[in-house]
């Protein structure tokens, strides 16, 4: 360092160049004992893929079941793709050319992604759907048990206690409720036909819970145990509260079973909430413990199966034997509205009957003086409090079905 170097007061030389400096301190360094190249080199120049994660790495973080692209949906965009592995990427990328090369890669990875058809606007980039080898495989186990539990006379209650426990369901709900034609038909499927999976499909306000209910009561009048599996723990508080059937979390019970706990031991019927928000993953592991145990498992839900988005590959619960319920608003001759359902019971064996009008009837608020039953009134506007006429002479709305 020169003798007339001047020294700031935050200990810095002034008035030198940088090549003086840099030569300085090298030299100091040296005299250390050390190799300024070499620390530089380590510094800034060290190779970024060595510090990012392998291909496999990356693979197994970016599909990985709980905090991957398929944790809460389970299809997803190439697009969406790239921006997992980028945010899997500490180090980054150089270019964009160098994204779109390590996502292909990622994608043809063996055992990981399965592409779908296409589905939607394709005119966006980057619009091919995928989901996983797990998922697949999941959905596909879900199938194949719901198949194999066929008539396996599981949790088959007589006739006579069906027959009883309707008539008292319908009497503890006072004088003006009464069971359909085909509403009764949902758990006496459920309660006869000795299946070891079956399913009740249909929109909030169909009567999923009465039956659900009616069920409990008629297996618990033949000593069976019941228990109830959900999606979160207040939902399994609803289920214990409007149905009677005490649950948990699903989580909880695959806890237990992954523990080697007696998991679903001395449960003779279980019955999953919304079935279709669940996980195949966890539903398929679900479903082999209730094989080896013989517990019948039956998933109740207020849209198709399955989960968070609309089925990618194949329709998890579709394999098993189950009751579908639809709403359908009608215009009533006393006037009000009036909620009915129709059921439509399927299997693999038994053709589907036609739709059938429901008999239970639930009053709405009466219509807007817009609507009546004579027709369109004059006056002052009110809120709409039930849907618009379709035409001036008030004919009944569009029907409004649910298509599983």
């Amino acid at each position: 360092m020169p003798a007339n170097a001047l020294w700031s007061g935050n200990g810095e030389a002034a008035g030198v160049g940088d090549n003086v400096l840099r030569a300085y301190w090298q030299a100091e360094c040296r005299a250390a004992g050390d190799d300024p190249d070499a620390i530089a080199a380590s510094a800034m120049e060290q190779d970024r893929a060595d510090q990012n994660p392998t291909l496999d790495e990356l693979c197994a973080q970016v599909f990985d079941p709980k905090t991957g692209l398929t944790s809460h949906s389970k299809e997803f965009t190439h697009a969406a793709t790239i921006s997992a592995v980028l945010d899997a990427l500490p180090h980054g990328v150089a270019d964009a050319a160098e994204a779109e090369q390590l996502t292909n890669s990622v994608l043809r990875q063996a055992g990981y992604a399965v592409q779908l058809n296409p589905k939607g606007a394709q005119h966006f980039a980057h619009a091919d759907r995928y989901t996983t080898a797990d998922v697949v495989a999941a959905e596909s186990l879900i199938v194949s048990e719901a198949t194999n539990r066929l008539g396996t006379q599981a949790a088959v209650v007589s006739s006579d206690t069906v027959d009883m426990t309707l008539s008292t369901v319908e009497a503890q709900h006072g004088d003006s409720f009464t069971f359909s034609d085909e509403q009764r038909a949902v758990p006496e499927r459920l309660l006869t036909a000795g299946h070891g999976i079956g399913a009740v499909v249909g929109v909030a306000g169909a009567g999923k819970t009465t039956i659900m209910d009616t069920a409990r009561q008629a297996w618990e009048a033949h000593g069976l145990v019941i228990a109830g599996a959900s999606t979160a723990a207040v939902a399994a508080a609803n289920l214990k509260a409007e149905a009677g059937i005490e649950s948990r979390t699903l989580a909880s019970w695959l806890t237990g079973i992954r523990n080697g706990g007696s998991g679903l031991t001395g449960v003779d019927v279980l019955v999953v909430d919304e079935a279709a928000m669940c996980d195949d993953r966890d539903v398929a592991e679900l479903l082999t413990h209730a094989a080896e145990i013989g517990t019948k498992v039956v998933g109740s839900s207020a849209r198709p199966a399955s989960a968070a988005a609309s089925p990618p590959c194949t329709t998890s619960w579709a394999g098993s034997p189950s009751a579908r319920i639809s709403a359908r608003r009608t215009w009533s001759s006393a006037g009000p509205w009036s909620c009915g359902a129709t059921t439509t019971a399927w299997n693999r064996s038994v053709p589907s009957p036609g739709p059938v009008a429901c008999t239970r009837s639930r009053t709405r608020a009466p219509p807007s003086p817009r609507c009546s039953p004579s027709g369109p009134t004059s006056g002052p506007r009110t809120p709409m409090t039930t849907p618009p006429c379709s035409s001036s002479s008030c004919s009944p709305p569009p029907t409004r079905s649910w298509k599983g």
